[in-house]
């Protein structure tokens, strides 16, 4: 037996014998498996070693299942008689499987082998395993090369390909007895594994999931015999990990990751000190790798565990690209297979700290975040499956600009449709500009809705529900305003229902929208509705609108309300501003072919300058009623009307009230027509005004089809005619622009048909019309023609610049055929023997026009010019010729010229030769004159493509404003390419020398400046004109170096300029000032005059200094300060201010100082002696008047205002410290001569501004001075001020307070008068045989302009017991009554003694002394009252009435000096009433006399009358004839007018009372409908009972 086994044993360990068993067995498997079963080769060492090559195993359908290249194994020698055997090397080359599932079938494809080898299950019982039990074996090596595994499954949609080109395992200990594994090294060298996931099989059925069974800590399941592992080293080199998804079709675009197309190369990972510690593997975690989209995992380095439990990363440090992650992450489940239901069983946990995320890293995931450039900083906690999830604590940072703190819980994913999202944020902090490229979707709207300008935003709110039923409420404060909002949104099958508010608070969307005009916004809206589509849409918004900005008003109190519902919308409107009251509603139904509108609005009240609608004070009232149908002006049909409109523009009606727009059909043609005040118009026909370009488009064709090209459109279908007419629209326009005016009777009138042959009409008729400065007369365009031809004619009457005319009976004469025109302009067509203008010929070709001035001569500031004829003109797109073109006026000429012979030279040459500038340079269009003779040349090259001019001009005798500069040398170029223009200036001329040169670019890409102006004793005086307004009479020299640079946006000037002996007034101040020399030095933030000393009229000299700050010559700021010692600081009179005036030298000082739109000139002043001030209060003007006719003063010169610079404003402010040195005059009444001259104390502080603000504040108290006035200019009083009189101002000069008593004595005056008057003893009165001094007493007291003023009569050298007497008695009486004081001062003043006290003197005493504003004009009126009572007493009871008046008038007068003329008249005439008072009569005269407008002063005597008859007993009816002469001071001589008339008189209680009866028949004739709206008639004034009556004469 034991020779038996030994002879096993040789024969077993001969190869040949190894391999014919095996082929025995293979064979034996092949047919029992009914496949391939085979190996190549076997080596087998029963005592140590065993090697297999080509073992092959292939499926039922001959595909390989397994194959294996070379499987070597050594072991011990004598293995089976070790009680520890060791397995020294394993080792497989060339190794691969393939497991196959088709989509047909659920088997396998290896599952026949199991099939063939199962057998019926053991049912033994099993010995329990423990520590001792089973084999003790050790395992050293296992090196594996070139394995695949492949895993086809199509059952269940998902492939495996895994493939390693080596395994190799070291163990140092391999303990199957004791349970202990020792592995030094294992490494996987190049390992790919692939998973395709893909549909599965149509006929799969999923077996429902059943939840693993919940174990105990104290159970072991992956370890349950306690097993102990040490793998010192795991590492995996060039790996390759990917996933893909066939079913995808998207394309992979390089860059960004595809998630049907995942790939990690190059993965590096080293997993080390690895342990199994009872269930849970350990060890720590190394990882690198590459994606394809070029996102990289730099390193991942983590302490790793996995378990029966969880799987674990902590001490997680991820480096990416640029992103830098940590630190917890971890996967919780109750069983590893939970993993199959990952989205419910499996639990995550993560901890985010510190953790930097790039915007460039999520963009390999997200592609429109490649262009954020931020960098993410992301700290929180997160726990839950992926249906459940929560995270807390949330912090992320986006940059500087965007951050986020909140919470989020999602339940329900992965199914977003179904997921229940509960979002809070405690802060979001974000920009516009991160909002859009985070959700790039917002850019589609940037063009309307600017979120970039949204640079702050700041969000606190929630979130909460799903997808499509959700509650949203938040806080957004913005940089544009605030705004919150609460909505409920949900879906009802595919209807979305939503519901909820938005509240702004001062949101500015005007700049969200993108609208200058609209600013913020303040309202609170709710919204409750239904679906999104037009069709399905039902919703109701209501809105309060507290406040919006439109146009710079705040407009409030805005309420509205819009629903729309099944396609109808309904929505009205209600304003209740300060200055807008209006109402809107209507509706709009969407139902048929064309909407329906129907609206109607009210405009209650609009304050259209208010609203800052207008500039102009505009209030506008009006209804409107809108009925139509359409969505264009093509299908218009209805009515849109406006009516009881009421435009007031400064508080004056403009005549518009109404305005329809209608459309019908009439005779079954379409009408349009328009209606309005003062205009009216319809079109007739088919027309289409949508249409109109193409139609346009299609005349220029036929007219010039070489040039334009036919319109796209072939069918134009326009036969229509129009007609408009034009009544006083002028006062409309008024009320509408400044610009624009006339235009009143304007007629436009033509008709269009584009059919057949075409046919074309237009009339024009504009008798007036102006534009600003500019206007026409008797415009008159016409225009006939069809297709073949077309001619147009243009006549003015007159062209007009201001008042002058600059063209008399101008005419445009065109027509046009098939590219042919001839053109005509006639600069004066009146003329018709000669053509003053242009004759030309015009013919379009493809690329260009042709143009032969045929016979022309033309006028250019009344001078003619000819062109001399077989010229031609060739204008084409790529290139321009002139031929013969030459313009000529006696010695002066102007040629254009280029090479004929060679066109595409495109150079032409411009030569002039002794060009006199005031022949050729409109006088009408430059204010500053301009004369010189010009010759030279210029040189024009390539117009068309790369336009270069190079000019070389030469003017003599050149003089600007008649200041003579001499010979001027001009040299310069430009080239379009480059976009340079270099220039050269070269005056050489004394006292007027300067160079100017240099570059400067004219295109946005090149717009540098690079030149430099030098000046030598160059005159100053040019800058007279331009500083007009300011300062004048300047003159002087100076001398420097400017050096100019920069940009034409931002230039730069520096250098320093030498003033010498200059000499300039300030206009304000009217003083002219010497300054001997002045430095400047000018950078570009500075202008610097330094130190510099101003001599006055009287060489008294000031010392000055400052600087003009300014950035590159904008927003520039003033500061200067001038201070003197007896400087004249003012020097002005009556003809230079009219506010006030005088001279003032004082010790002080002046500051200048303010931006230009707001420069303060702050004079501090402490006068010396020499200072006179003048205060007018009044003017002298006055107007003649007749008792029945009006006449107007004639001869006055109109002086033109002078125009305020557009952004310049000038604040004068005079503090001045008034003491007895300095004399103030306050002119009271310059008619009568009522001056307050003064000397005294007290801080005055005067400012004025170039807006004619006007204000004065401080207490003046008079020391000494006198009150003047004259009595009619024959005669004048001066009365002494007391001490202690007092002038306060308080803002307007007019309405100054003044408390000033003043005195006239006359020294002897007899008192017997008084003692008539006084007492029955004349004898017993010793002092009424008396003279004494008597003294005038005159207050004034209250407001300046209309002051109260009382007279009182003294006698200050009469002792008290001479008051004892009579006359003390009567002069106390005189006293206490100011008609009796007025009437004794008179007769004072003018007779030196107290009048008599009798009945004609008592009338003229009941004048009083009411409305007289001075004292001149009250004694001016008590002398004039005392001549007619005089004249009355004498002829009393004769019926004959005598009349005495005189007066003082002004003629002239304004702003220019000596043309105000002061002037007298006396009229005396006699009136007489006869034939029962039937007959009246007047006649009488005019005595006029005073200085006139020549030298001499001129009297003249002029006499007029007056006859009334009454034609009925009543006196209604009246004839009258009168003659009434004026003397004409400018004339020297008398105008008379007289006339004859017939009056009406008519005494009534209303003024509607006149025309009661007409408008009774009036209504009488209008439809019962308005008669019933008319207000009830009132009751006729002239029946019995009235008990009011007014006399109006007419």
């Amino acid at each position: 037996m034991l020779g038996l086994v030994i002879l096993l044993g040789i024969l077993v360990n001969i190869p040949a014998v190894q391999n014919f068993l095996v082929r025995e067995v293979t064979s034996r498997l092949s047919a029992q498996l009914k496949t391939e079963v085979k190996i190549d080769h076997v080596d087998l060492r029963l005592f140590n070693s065993m090697q297999l090559q080509g073992a092959l195993i292939k499926d039922l359908k001959g595909d390989t299942l397994l194959y294996a290249g070379n499987l070597q194994v050594r072991i011990t020698d004598w293995f089976f008689f070790q009680e520890k055997p060791i397995i020294k090397f394993i080792g497989l080359e060339d190794a691969q499987v393939n497991l196959v599932r088709t989509a047909k079938d659920s088997t396998w494809n290896y599952d026949f082998i199991v099939d063939a080898f199962s057998s019926a299950p053991d049912t033994t019982p099993k010995k329990p395993s423990g520590p001792s039990a089973g084999i003790s074996l050790d395992l050293k090596k296992i090196d594996l090369k070139n394995i695949t595994f492949n895993q086809v499954d199509s059952w269940v949609g998902e492939d495996m390909r895994v493939f390693a080109k080596r395994i190799y395992v070291d163990a140092k200990n391999l303990d199957l007895k004791k349970h202990n594994i020792d592995i030094q090294e294992l490494t996987l060298n190049a390992p790919t594994f692939i998973i395709s996931d893909y549909a599965s099989s149509p006929l799969r059925r999923r077996k429902p999931w059943v939840r693993s069974a919940v174990y105990t800590d104290s159970i072991l399941r992956w370890n349950n015999d306690n097993w102990k592992l040490l793998v010192k080293e795991v590492n995996i080199k060039d790996g390759t990990f990917g996933v893909d998804n066939p079913d995808d079709k998207s394309p992979i675009e390089p860059g960004y990751f595809a998630p049907h197309h995942i790939r990690f190369n190059e993965i590096n990972l080293s997993l080390t000190n690895t342990s199994l510690v009872k269930d849970s593997i350990i060890g720590d975690l190394t990882l690198s790798t590459k994606e394809r989209s070029g996102f990289e995992v730099k390193k991942l380095t983590s302490r790793f565990k996995m378990s029966p439990v969880e799987m674990e990363f902590s001490q997680l440090d991820l480096e990416t690209n640029r992103s830098h992650i940590g630190d917890y992450y971890v996967m919780q489940y109750n069983d590893i297979s939970d993993m199959n239901n990952y989205i419910d069983d499996v639990i995550m946990r993560a901890h985010f700290k510190n953790t930097h995320v790039s915007s460039d890293d999520i963009a390999y995931f997200a592609p429109p975040l490649s262009s954020w450039k931020k960098e993410i900083t992301v700290s929180g906690s997160a726990r839950g499956p992926v249906s459940n999830l929560k995270a807390n604590d949330i912090s992320v940072e986006a940059g500087n600009s965007t951050r986020l703190k909140g919470s989020l819980e999602m339940r329900g994913l992965p199914d977003i449709e179904e997921t229940f999202i509960d979002f809070h944020a405690d802060e979001l902090v974000t920009t516009g500009q991160d909002v859009m490229q985070i959700m790039p979707i917002v850019k589609e709207i940037v063009s309307t809705v600017r979120i970039d300008r949204l640079s702050n935003i700041r969000f606190k709110g929630s979130y909460t529900g799903f997808i499509n039923d959700f509650v949203a409420y938040g806080e957004f404060q913005t940089n544009l305003g605030n705004l919150s909002s609460d909505l409920n949104f949900k879906t009802n099958k595919d209807v979305p229902v939503y519901s909820g508010s938005l509240t702004t608070s001062n949101f500015n969307i005007g700049s969200l929208f993108d609208n200058s005009n609209l600013s913020t916004l303040t309202m609170a809206a709710k919204v409750d509705g239904a679906g999104f589509n037009f069709k399905t849409l039902r919703a109701n918004v209501d809105a309060d609108i507290q406040e919006i900005a439109l146009y710079g008003y705040n407009y409030q109190h805005i309420k509205t309300n819009a629903t729309m519902a099944r396609k109808l919308f309904n929505g009205s409107l209600t304003a209740d501003d300060p200055n807008l009251a209006m109402n809107f509603a209507g509706t709009i139904d969407f139902n048929q072919a064309l909407p329906l509108f129907d609206f109607k609005a009210n405009i209650e009240k609009s304050d259209l300058r208010a609203l800052h609608l207008t500039s102009d004070s505009v209030t506008l009232q009006a209804k409107l009623d809108l009925n139509f149908a359409g969505s264009n002006i093509d299908n218009f049909d209805g009515t849109a009307r406006m009516y009881e409109v009421s435009v007031f523009k400064d508080n004056r009606r403009l005549e518009f009230d109404s305005l329809n727009v209608s459309s019908h059909f009439v005779d079954n043609e379409k009408v349009l027509q328009l209606a309005g005040s003062e205009m009216s118009g319809a079109v007739k026909g088919t027309y289409s005004f949508l249409q109109l370009p193409d139609a346009f488009q299609l005349l220029l064709y036929k007219y010039y089809p070489s040039y334009f090209k036919a319109p796209e459109n072939p069918v134009i279908d326009q036969n229509f005619t129009y007609a408009f007419h034009f009544g006083d629209v002028n006062k409309v326009l008024k009320g509408i622009t400044h610009q624009f005016g006339g235009f009143n009777e304007t007629t436009i009138s033509g008709a269009l048909n584009t059919n057949g042959n075409g046919n074309l009409l237009l009339n024009i008729n504009i008798p007036n019309a102006t534009y600003d400065a500019y206007g026409v007369q008797d415009l008159q365009v016409r225009g006939e023609g069809n297709f073949n031809k077309v001619n147009i004619s243009t006549s003015i009457g007159k062209v007009l610049s201001g008042k002058n005319v600059v063209l008399q009976n101008p005419l445009i004469i065109a027509s046009s055929s098939h590219d042919t025109s001839f053109v005509k302009v006639d600069f004066s067509s009146e003329d018709t023997s000669s053509l003053d203008g242009f004759f030309a010929r015009v013919v379009t070709v493809a690329e260009g026009v042709k143009i032969n001035f045929l016979n022309s001569a033309f006028t250019v500031n009344e001078r003619q010019w000819n062109v001399t004829p077989g010229n031609e003109i060739y204008w084409s797109k790529h290139f321009l010729t002139v031929k013969n073109l030459r313009v000529t006026r006696n010695d002066q000429q102007i040629t254009v010229e280029t090479n004929e012979f060679n066109p595409d030279e495109s150079k032409f040459l411009i030569t002039l030769k002794n060009i006199n500038l005031p022949d050729v340079i409109p006088s009408q269009l430059l204010t500053t004159r301009i004369e010189g003779i010009t010759d030279g040349t210029i040189h024009i090259t390539d117009p068309t493509t790369a336009l270069d001019i190079n000019a070389a001009l030469r003017t003599r005798q050149l003089r600007i404003d008649n200041d003579s500069i001499g010979v001027v040398n001009i040299d310069g170029r430009y080239n379009h390419l480059t976009g340079e223009a270099a220039f050269n200036v070269l005056s050489d001329n004394e006292g007027k020398s300067f160079l100017a040169s240099g570059k400067v670019g004219l295109t946005s890409s090149n717009n540098q400046i690079d030149g430099n102006i030098k000046l030598n004793n160059t005159s100053i005086s040019l800058l007279n004109k331009y500083l007009a307004g300011y300062v004048s009479e300047l003159s002087g020299t100076v001398t420097g170096n400017l050096d100019i640079g920069g940009t034409t946006i931002q230039p730069s000037i520096k250098g320093m300029l030498t003033l010498d002996t200059v000499g300039v007034t300030v206009d304000y101040l009217g003083t002219h000032y010497r300054i001997p020399k002045l430095k400047i030095n000018i950078d570009d933030n500075l202008i610097e005059f330094g130190n510099f000393t101003l001599i006055d009229k009287y060489n008294t000299k000031g010392n000055a200094n400052g600087y003009i700050s300014h950035d590159h010559f904008n927003k520039m700021n003033f500061d200067f300060d001038v201070t003197g010692r007896g400087f004249l600081f003012l020097n002005t009179d009556a003809a230079d201010n009219d506010l006030f005036y005088g001279d003032v030298l004082a010790d002080g000082k002046v500051y200048f100082s303010g931006p230009i739109n707001d420069m303060q000139m702050h004079i501090i002043a402490r006068p010396i002696k020499g200072t006179h001030f003048y205060l007018p209060m009044s003017d002298s003007k006055d107007i003649g008047k007749y008792e029945y006719i009006n006449f107007k003063t004639y001869g006055t010169e109109v002086v033109e205002k002078k125009k305020k610079k557009d952004d310049t404003k000038l604040t004068v402010k005079l503090d001045i410290a008034a003491n007895p040195d300095a004399q103030i005059d306050v002119i009271l009444d310059a008619t009568t001569g009522d001056v307050i001259s003064a000397n005294g104390t007290g801080n005055l502080q005067i400012t004025v501004n170039t807006e004619g603000d006007f204000t004065m504040f401080g207490n003046y108290e008079i020391n000494n001075g006198s009150y003047n006035f004259t009595f009619q200019r024959l005669t004048s009083w001066k009365f002494d001020i007391e001490k202690n009189s007092s002038i306060i101002w308080n803002g307007d000069p007019s309405e100054a307070r003044v408390n000033i008593m003043a005195k006239y004595s006359l020294p002897k005056v007899s008192l017997y008068n008084l003692a008539v008057q006084g007492t029955q003893n004349t004898d017993r009165d010793k002092l009424a045989t008396r003279t004494e001094r008597v003294d005038v007493m005159i207050n004034l007291r209250g407001a300046l302009m209309k002051p109260d003023i009382t007279y009182s009569i003294e006698l200050p050298d009469v002792g008290s017991l001479a008051y004892e007497s009579g006359v003390a008695a009567h002069l106390k009486e005189i006293n206490t009554d100011q008609n009796k004081a007025l009437f004794q001062v008179w007769g004072l003043l003018f007779s030196n003694q107290f009048l008599p006290d009798d009945a004609t003197a008592s009338a003229a005493t009941n004048v009083g002394i009411t409305g007289k504003n001075s004292v001149g004009q009250a004694l001016s009126a008590q002398a004039q009252a005392i001549l007619n009572n005089i004249t009355g007493a004498l002829l009393k009871g004769s019926g004959i009435g005598v009349n005495v008046n005189y007066r003082a008038y002004n003629v002239g007068g304004g702003t220019v000096e000596n043309t105000s003329y002061d002037r007298n008249q006396v009229s005396a005439g006699i009136t007489s009433n006869l034939f029962n008072n039937r007959f009246r009569l007047y006649a009488g005269g005019d005595y006029d006399w005073g200085k006139s407008a020549t030298s001499a002063n001129a009297n003249r005597f002029a006499g007029d009358f007056r006859i009334e008859y009454l034609l009925t007993p009543d006196g209604r009816f009246r004839i009258n004839a009168f003659s009434k002469t004026d003397y004409d001071v400018y004339n020297l001589s008398n105008r008379t007018k007289s006339g004859i008339g017939i009056s009406y008189i008519r005494e009534y209680n209303r003024i509607n009372e006149l025309f009661g009866q007409s408008r009774r028949r009036r209504i009488a004739n209008l439809p019962d409908s308005l008669q019933k709206s008319l207000p009830p008639q009132q009751e006729d004034s002239s029946k019995p009972g009235s008990r009011q009556t007014t006399k109006t004469e007419k």
